[in-house]
């Protein structure tokens, strides 16, 4: 069980997360994400999103990011299993919007696909 701890948390906590092999960068290079506040993703997974950048905007449509990275300040809180992409930087809950920002379909929607 320590190991598990040990890596899901290596390099995502601390104030000095830049000065320990922190692979957590900001996605800031996107065109079809509605998002304005910064998002953050794990630097492996940045190609994953940048794909889906460029999905959305050849089906027309705007990605609404509903949840992304979360930073877990109390590394003895519990995390639930469904939770840990968010906190690797690998999660990515979103809901797909019209050009006109209207919902065309949520997290509902999109895991009865």
């Amino acid at each position: 069980m320590c190991m598990l701890i040990y890596l899901f948390h290596k390099g995502f906590s601390g104030k000095k997360c830049d000065k320990r092999n922190c692979t957590i960068v900001e996605f800031s290079k996107h065109k079809n994400f509605a998002s304005k506040p910064k998002m953050y993703v794990d630097s492996e997974v940045m190609k994953k999103w940048t794909d889906l950048d460029g999905l959305a905007g050849l089906c027309g449509v705007k990605i609404q990011p509903v949840r992304t990275f979360s930073h877990q300040a109390n590394l003895s809180a519990k995390i639930e299993y469904k939770d840990y992409p968010f906190y690797t930087g690998r999660g990515l809950q979103l809901e797909v919007l019209d050009k006109d920002g209207k919902l065309l379909c949520n997290s509902i929607c999109l895991a009865s696909k």
